[in-house]
Formats: C-alpha cells, sequence, structure tokens
C-alpha cells in the first residue's frame, strides 16, 4: 500500500494555483497590452524583454513553479514519471522560470542580453514539456490508475509537436511571421497537459488518503483459507484497502496452491495445538 506524507496534498494545490495565476496574467496582459508591441508577430522573448517582464513574465515564473510542485506531486502517488520523463519535467520548470525572471532582471541594462537568454530558455521549455508528454503517454497507457488521462493527455502530446512545427516553420522560413501566435499557442497547450495532470493527482490523492483501492470504491473481499485437512474456512467483508496478496475479490477462490497470508498464520496456529496435544 502506498503511504502518502501530509504534503502530497500540498502540491497539487501549488501546482494547480500556479497554473491559475498563469492563465489570469496571460489573459490581464492580453487585455493591457501596450498598442506599441505586435503581439502576434513578436516573439514570447522580445515581447517579454520590451515589457520588462510584465504580467507575460509573471506568467511563466507561475508556470514553473507549478511544474516543481506537479513533479514532486506526482512522485509522491507513485505516477509512471521516473527517469527522462521526470528530469524533462523539471528542465521545462526550471526554463520557465529562467523566461519569467530574466526581462525583469536584465531589460533595462543589458536588453540585448535578456532577449538571447530569454530566447534560449523559451526554446527549451518549448521542447521539454512535448517531449516529456509523448514519453508519458505509454507509460500512462500501461498503468492502470493513469489509464484514464492517457488518451486526452496523447491528445494534447500530438498537439505539442505540431505546435513545434508551427513555430518551427514561422521562425525560419516564415520571417518571424505569426510566430507570436504560435508560441503562445504551444504554451496554451503545455498549460493544458500541466492542467490534466494536476487533476488526476488530486484525484488519486484524495482516494489514497481515504483507504480506497485505485478504482476509490469500497469493494468487497473474500480469502479462503485451507487446512491441511482439507478444510476450508472463508474470511469476507467490506473493506476498501489493499492487502496485498492477501485480498481477492468476491467470487474468487485463492485455492491451495495460492493460500492466504491469514491462511498461513492458521494452519502454523493449528500445528502449535497438535504438538501441545
Amino acid at each position: 500500500m502506498l503511504h502518502l506524507s501530509r504534503f502530497t496534498r500540498v502540491y497539487p494545490l501549488l501546482a494547480a494555483a500556479g497554473i491559475a495565476l498563469a492563465a489570469a496574467a496571460f489573459v490581464f496582459g492580453a487585455l493591457t497590452a501596450n498598442s506599441h508591441l505586435d503581439t502576434l508577430n513578436l516573439t514570447v522573448s522580445e515581447y517579454a524583454v520590451a515589457d520588462r517582464g510584465g504580467a507575460t513574465g509573471f506568467a511563466m515564473t507561475a508556470l514553473g513553479v507549478a511544474a516543481f510542485a506537479l513533479t514532486a506531486g506526482l512522485r509522491a502517488v507513485g505516477a509512471p514519471v521516473r527517469g527522462a520523463p521526470e528530469r524533462l519535467l523539471l528542465g521545462w520548470g526550471s526554463a520557465m522560470a529562467v523566461a519569467g525572471l530574466v526581462p525583469a532582471l536584465l531589460g533595462g541594462a543589458a536588453p540585448g542580453l535578456a532577449v538571447e537568454a530569454h530566447r534560449y530558455a523559451s526554446i527549451a521549455a518549448f521542447v521539454g514539456l512535448p517531449v516529456a508528454a509523448g514519453l508519458l503517454v505509454g507509460r500512462f497507457g500501461a498503468d492502470e490508475r493513469w489509464r484514464p488521462v492517457a488518451r486526452p493527455f496523447e491528445w494534447l502530446a500530438l498537439a505539442g509537436g505540431f505546435g513545434l512545427l508551427a513555430i518551427t516553420y514561422a521562425a525560419l522560413p516564415g520571417d518571424g511571421v505569426m510566430v507570436g501566435l504560435a508560441e503562445r499557442a504551444l504554451l496554451a497547450v503545455e498549460t493544458g497537459m500541466l492542467a490534466v495532470l494536476v487533476v488526476h493527482v488530486v484525484r488519486i490523492a484524495g482516494a489514497r488518503r481515504s483507504g480506497n483501492c485505485s478504482t476509490g470504491a469500497h469493494q468487497p473481499w473474500q480469502i479462503r483459507c485451507y487446512s491441511r485437512g482439507g478444510l476450508s474456512q472463508v474470511v469476507s467483508g467490506m473493506n476498501g484497502r489493499c492487502h496485498g496478496v492477501g485480498q481477492v475479490h468476491s467470487g474468487q477462490d485463492l485455492g491451495p496452491g495460492r493460500r492466504a497470508g491469514l491462511g498461513a498464520g492458521r494452519r502454523d496456529r493449528l500445528r502449535r495445538r497438535r504438538r501441545r496435544r
């Protein structure tokens, strides 16, 4: 049984708060955009540096913090993210945090350096999460607890791949036309990826905290314990807690070849009683 720490519920809440703040900041920045700045044709880096960070920088920093909290939450609930996907998520969060802080720190003193630093950090962010999503799709499909989010996450991963192609085309042969729109669309897709993961982490953490199995519902269990003389005893109840090999669903029988742990303990007690006699 997976034991959850008291911080498990905090991680998805922090991630959800970061995503909500980032979305609000992006909307606020779009509504209060400087009329002299072209949000459709300027890259996110150029726009953020020209705006000295502003709402765009704050939103990217909030997404970076959300990615760190989400990664901790995924590990806490035992999600299949170990290895490259986990490192890509952490790298994406770091890149987003750097991209959000650089314009505010260097925008006034060295705007050219700030643009270059923000551009490379943004490239790492744009590439990292779609690649991590592509790696996670197969793992989610193979894990029963994460299978419900495998299909929507697959569609988001495909959208992220198309977003990368659109940015590449707009930046190279397209001479930067609509590159700002393509980058913002990809950021929206990546924010959706984080939101899907956060919602499912909250579901799993809530089910585990209440002591239920992966389905989140109390299910009947039944154990048949065999003694040496062939007699059997059935123990059943309504308890959703996962007890490992000693638990089977109602209607199933472990059989003599798969004796439950409770049966082994009962056999030992019977043997000791016979020896005393």
